[in-house]
C-alpha cells in the first residue's frame, strides 16, 4: 500500500514539474512581466517604423534646368542696326524664358504627376509658372553665335520644396520677391540698350506673350 502511494506522490510530483517546463507561469517564476512588456513595445515601434518608411515619399533629387531661345536680325531693320541687334536680341530672351517655362510644366513631381497634372486644380497655373521662372531664372549666357543668331541661354534651380508642394514653392518665391502673377502687366517704354549683363531684357513684352 506505501509502495503504491509512494508511486502516485512520484508520478504526480514529475507531471507537475513536467507542466513547469512547458508553459512558464507566475507561479514557476519563469515569467517575467517588465522583459515581456519591453519586448511588445520594441515590436510596436519597429512595425511602426516599417510603415512609415513604406509610406514615406520619395522625391527627386534638386536640379537645374536650362532653355535656349534664338533670334535673327530682322532685314526690315536694316537701317537702324543697334535697333535691329536689340530686336534680335530681346526675340531671343523671350524665346528662352518661354521654353524655360514650357519644361517646368513638365516637370515630374513623382512618378505619375507632373506640373502641369496640377491645372485641373489651379487655374492660373500658367500665369503662376510664367512669372516663377521669370522671378527665379537666371541669365547664363547671352551674344551671338557662329551662325550670326542671338542666343540666350537661361537657368532655373529647383529644389526638394518645388517638388514637395510646387505650387507652394512657386507661390512663395514669387511673394518673396514682390511681384504679383496675377497683375503681370508689360512695362512702360523706357530707353534700351543691348548689354548683355541684363538679367531680365524685357519682362513686359513676355508678359504679353505668355498670357495669349
Amino acid at each position: 500500500m506505501n509502495r503504491r502511494l509512494l508511486l502516485v506522490t512520484s508520478l504526480f510530483l514529475s507531471s507537475l514539474l513536467s507542466g513547469c517546463g512547458i508553459i512558464e507561469c507566475q507561479i514557476c517564476g519563469g515569467y517575467d512581466a517588465s522583459t515581456a512588456n519591453a519586448s511588445a513595445t520594441a515590436s510596436a515601434s519597429a512595425t511602426a517604423s516599417t510603415k512609415a518608411q513604406s509610406t514615406t515619399t520619395l522625391y527627386p533629387a534638386p536640379v537645374t534646368i536650362t532653355a535656349v531661345g534664338y533670334g535673327a536680325l530682322d532685314p526690315a531693320l536694316a537701317g537702324n542696326p543697334p535697333q535691329q541687334e536689340l530686336m534680335a536680341l530681346r526675340a531671343s530672351e523671350v524665346e528662352a524664358y518661354r521654353t524655360l517655362a514650357e519644361r517646368v510644366r513638365g516637370v515630374e513631381i513623382t512618378a505619375d504627376t507632373r506640373v502641369a497634372d496640377f491645372l485641373t486644380e489651379h487655374d492660373r497655373i500658367y500665369a503662376l509658372v510664367d512669372t516663377f521662372v521669370l522671378v527665379k531664372s537666371r541669365v547664363i549666357s547671352q551674344g551671338i553665335n557662329r551662325k550670326g543668331y542671338y542666343e540666350t541661354t537661361v537657368a532655373l534651380s529647383l529644389d526638394t520644396d518645388f517638388y514637395r508642394d510646387p505650387i507652394g514653392a512657386m507661390q512663395s518665391d514669387i511673394e518673396n520677391s514682390g511681384t504679383a502673377y496675377h497683375k503681370a502687366a508689360p512695362k512702360a517704354e523706357q530707353p534700351r540698350t543691348a548689354s548683355v549683363t541684363a538679367k531680365h531684357f524685357d519682362i513686359g513684352t513676355y508678359a504679353q506673350l505668355s498670357n495669349r
